[in-house]
């Protein structure tokens, strides 16, 4: 499978940790440039399988966490083979990295989690169970195997851009735009200049296998390193979930930035990376110059 990605390089005279950045459900490595701008070292930003310019699972088939840990695994690997890794992640990101460091500890350095635990959980946590059985998931997901979805055509980047500023209007259009030409792909069934977004529409479909905090509690208490939960001012995830699986973590620390919501990387890029450097410096000994 080919991944796309961004990359910026660090100083060759000052060497330090290679920092992975991982983004959300539905986004691309773009999401990244405002943070990774901010920060220091040698800093790659990965496309999931299935999102911005990586490549699809083949047609109708389902993407599970498992693979998104094991593109992870091999993208340590091959940047940073004989060190371990700074990971910054956004919402799946986030979980995608809590997630490696339990089951990767002594390749994690350090974690920074933007508003990444707090996935619901129907037996545990604030979902009920009994609303989504897994018999009517799996059902759903064969039905969307056999035909799959497709995403809608849409007439040009800017009208992708107008739609990405209206769902988050705090990053305003300029910022929206460049989303865009990253997220999208001429569209295979619109007319010449038409678009549509380049993720896998097959995210779309239902999971056959739900989320379970059975599973992710494990890995949260084996993580070694030290681990920053940023929380934006209003978040979309619920106080249970987000205690019950950050109260797993052994090290870690809690902090709110006022005026942001879920997507606050796109919001407040300097800020953000202001709150990593400032947690990297207080666990490395690292003063910016």
């Amino acid at each position: 499978m080919e991944f796309g990605g961004l990359t910026w390089p660090g100083d060759p005279a000052a060497p330090g940790p290679v920092s992975v950045l991982l983004h959300g459900f539905l986004d691309h490595a773009g999401a990244w440039e405002g943070v990774a701008a901010g920060l220091h070292g040698e800093r790659v930003a990965l496309d999931h399988r299935g999102h911005g310019r990586s490549e699809h699972n083949a047609r109708g088939a389902t993407y599970v966490f498992a693979d998104y840990l094991a593109d992870l695994d091999a993208l340590v690997d091959a940047v940073s083979p004989g060190a371990p890794v700074r990971l910054v992640g956004h919402s799946m990101g986030g979980t995608i990295s809590t997630l490696y460091a339990g089951a990767r500890p002594a390749r994690v350095q350090s974690v920074v989690s933007l508003d990444g635990l707090g996935l619901a959980d129907g037996v545990t946590g604030s979902a009920v169970v009994d609303s989504d059985p897994v018999s009517d998931r799996m059902i759903k997901f064969l039905d969307a195997a056999r035909s799959p979805p497709r995403n809608r055509a849409m007439p040009s980047v800017a009208f992708a851009a107008e739609r990405l500023a209206s769902s988050y209007a705090r990053i305003g259009i300029e910022w929206a735009t460049r989303m865009a030409e990253r997220a999208t792909v001429p569209a295979p069934d619109g007319p010449d200049g038409w678009v549509s977004w380049s993720f896998d529409a097959m995210h779309r479909a239902r999971s056959p296998l739900p989320y379970r905090h059975a599973h992710h509690l494990p890995l949260l208490r084996r993580i070694t390193c030290p681990v920053l939960a940023l929380h934006p001012g209003a978040s979309t995830f619920s106080a249970i979930d987000v205690d019950l699986l950050e109260s797993a973590v052994p090290r870690l620390e809690r902090e709110v930035v006022p005026g942001t919501s879920h997507v606050m990387h796109l919001e407040e890029p300097a800020a953000i990376a202001a709150y990593i450097v400032a947690f990297w410096s207080r666990i490395e000994g690292y003063s910016p110059a």
